[in-house]
């Protein structure tokens, strides 16, 4: 079964997918849509075709939340760039349409915000909730799979072991016994050649990179280092200890400039509704 990380913020669930048999229509009609609001139709495609900042100026057309259906809501939910923002219209949406066929993709999407926070009780929470009232969910499985990664994240392998069990393909399981020790920063210095004239010290290079986390537990890192690995991701871990106690900072990408690892970390704010720290070493 193939698993994927958060959800992108411009991803669209298979539930969307039949607005988006009509696109050679929509793309005549848009052209004509700032002259009134657009239909669900027609932003679901501009999420589809990467026009996020379009597709939230025709959300923002349509009004209050209390006036908007359960569609509206869920399109609005996506398109909404900061996470708590977001969760507030999922957490409606759940609220005024529970027997909705977005309400358990709300569910699972108020999880893994939650998840990203560091909040994985919260998470676990909205994971229960959505594995016992919409059990014949396509997305149950994921919901277990994803309480056994919140339970890993709070050091609690044993329950993480329960829930991960069959939900993974065996390539796929993460070991759920002490931790590894990160290496990273023991890597061997070459040897230096001996010469005539001593040799240039070299100037040390800064290099930038966006911290997308900072844990006291190293499960919590490790657990977030793995997410963004499986998203195909340069991930490292760092330490720093501040007023006596030890955090796990996990950093992604390696940047040359400052502005390349800020332009790198809106992009991931975007795409997976978490927020990141530029930092340098």
């Amino acid at each position: 079964m193939a698993l994927s990380g958060l959800s992108p913020v411009g991803h669209i669930p298979e539930k969307l997918r039949l607005h988006l048999y009509i696109q050679p229509l929509i793309a005549a009609v848009l052209c004509f849509s700032h002259a009134r609001a657009a239909t669900v139709t027609e932003v679901a495609f501009l999420i589809k075709e990467g026009k996020l900042e379009e597709a939230r100026f025709h959300t923002a057309q349509w009004g209050e939340m209390a006036t908007l259906s359960d569609a509206q809501l869920f399109i609005r939910a996506i398109v909404t760039p900061k996470a708590r923002q977001a969760a507030v219209v999922y957490e409606t949406l759940i609220e005024r349409f529970p027997e909705s066929g977005y309400a358990d993709d709300a569910l699972f999407r108020l999880a893994q915000l939650r998840y990203a926070e560091g909040l994985y009780h919260a998470s676990r929470m909205f994971l229960r909730r959505l594995i016992r009232e919409y059990p014949d969910s396509p997305l149950l499985q994921r919901s277990l799979y994803w309480t056994g990664l919140s339970y890993q994240a709070s050091g609690n392998p044993d329950s993480a072991r329960f829930f991960l069990a069959g939900t993974l393909p065996e390539e796929s399981r993460i070991e759920l016994t002490d931790p590894p020790q990160d290496r990273s920063e023991h890597v061997p210095q070459p040897e230096m050649r001996r010469s005539a004239a001593p040799p240039s010290t070299p100037v040390p290079k800064t290099t930038y990179a966006t911290q997308v986390g900072a844990f006291t537990q190293q499960n919590g890192a490790l657990m977030r280092r793995a997410f963004f690995e499986r998203e195909g991701y340069e991930v490292r871990l760092r330490t720093k200890e501040r007023d006596g106690t030890l955090f796990y900072l996990v950093w992604v990408g390696s940047f040359d400039t400052a502005d390349e690892a800020r332009a790198f970390g809106a992009g991931l704010t975007r795409k997976y509704g978490i927020s990141y720290t530029l930092v340098s070493e």
